[in-house]
């Protein structure tokens, strides 16, 4: 009997143990931290013309607007900050919710040399421009995880909205010029995986990679003040969009309360 008590009351201080041990780094409750991260964008910039551009031909209109089009990149450091809440079961799965806001300044530019963009028109020459930028955004985000001791695996899918402006502009060398731009809050998606390491009581430190994904920012072309060819007599209109997708790797400090 003493033989039987004696090993049963090992097992049960040791389980104790361990529950004590699973309590001091649990994963439940409130958070927030602050994050660096590093950014790069892959952005389409592509444009339409309206039905004023039916008058020209076919192979015209396409080489305008291919040459117009640009995917652009661009990179950059920045920086977060988030908050979250999250809930720990006793089989290790983790289920939290967080928002965040991140600063990202992404941004891209270019400028073609002249030229001609059809035999169709030989005499005349074109210069086209297109930039973007990403300044900042806000996400609510789901993470779905688990927890092993002192780390925390998991993965992350939310909504994103981000503050997108774009430009597009043509310069003809007789004179023709056309500029447009526009700026808003686009919304998308995100997705993608992070970990957490608890290196005190209530401090860990984090890193993550997400893939987001934005909707279009649209606007229209207009001509500058001077422009030759201007309306009534020449009045041809362009619908341009701008959408932006970058991948993010961040590494920041949590602290949970």
């Amino acid at each position: 009997m003493i033989k039987f008590i004696a090993p049963s009351a090992v097992l049960a201080l040791v389980a104790m143990a361990g529950g004590a041990q699973a309590q001091e780094v649990s994963w439940a409750g409130p958070y927030a931290g602050a994050n660096i991260d590093y950014s790069r964008a892959n952005v389409e910039s592509s444009g339409v013309g309206r039905i004023d551009w039916l008058s020209e031909t076919p192979a015209f209109r396409s080489d305008v607007f291919s040459a117009w089009s640009a995917d652009l990149e661009g990179e950059s450091f920045g920086g977060g900050l988030f908050a979250g809440y999250r809930r720990q079961f006793s089989s290790g799965f983790v289920v939290g919710g967080e928002v965040r806001y991140d600063y990202l300044s992404l941004d891209d530019s270019r400028m073609t040399p002249q030229r001609a963009p059809h035999p169709a028109s030989p005499g005349v020459t074109y210069a086209f421009g297109n930039s973007y930028e990403v300044q900042q955004s806000v996400s609510a985000n789901l993470q779905l995880g688990f927890a092993m001791d002192d780390f925390l695996g998991y993965a992350i899918v939310g909504y994103t909205t981000g503050d997108v402006s774009g430009t597009a502009e043509v310069l003809g060398a007789n004179g023709y010029s056309k500029f447009g731009e526009g700026s808003d809050w686009v919304s998308g998606y995100n997705f993608g995986f992070g970990g957490a390491y608890r290196v005190s009581d209530r401090m860990s430190v984090t890193a993550e990679f997400v893939h987001t994904e934005l909707d279009s920012l649209d606007f229209t072309t207009d001509y500058r003040p001077g422009s030759t060819f201007a309306p009534p007599a020449f009045d041809y209109a362009e619908d341009f969009s701008v959408e932006p997708n970058y991948n993010t790797l961040r590494v920041g400090v949590a602290f949970q309360f």
